[in-house]
């Protein structure tokens, strides 16, 4: 779903959330990227890699720490919710590279071309 105005997020919430319009643009960016997470993680345990979820997960929570640690007073909640999307991403982008890997290691990138 795409919020591409505060009047649309009036429609689907009600008028008390039009002022957080940027907050709910990052948190939705966010939550986009989580759902490619979603389908890593089957993958990863599949693939008996557990450790790499757990690792990944918790460099995240860490890293999430510190971002609302250093962008909350100065941001507020827009830091907050800036903190969670970038952690989110980061989250994305390392379970993609963990299946990526998989793929590369179990060689079905070869079994695909034959």
């Amino acid at each position: 779903m795409c919020i591409r105005d505060s009047s649309q997020l009036m429609l689907l919430w009600g008028e008390e959330y039009v002022g957080y319009f940027d907050i709910v643009l990052f948190l939705c960016l966010g939550q986009s990227a989580m759902i490619v997470t979603s389908i890593a993680s089957h993958i990863t345990f599949l693939g008996n890699m557990q450790f790499l979820n757990t690792t990944s997960v918790t460099f995240c929570l860490l890293l999430n720490l510190v971002l609302n640690i250093y962008l909350i007073p100065l941001y507020g909640a827009t830091g907050a919710a800036i903190g969670t999307m970038i952690s989110f991403i980061t989250l994305a982008i390392l379970k993609l590279c963990g299946v990526f890997y998989f793929f590369l290691k179990n060689n079905y990138f070869e079994t695909i071309n034959e």
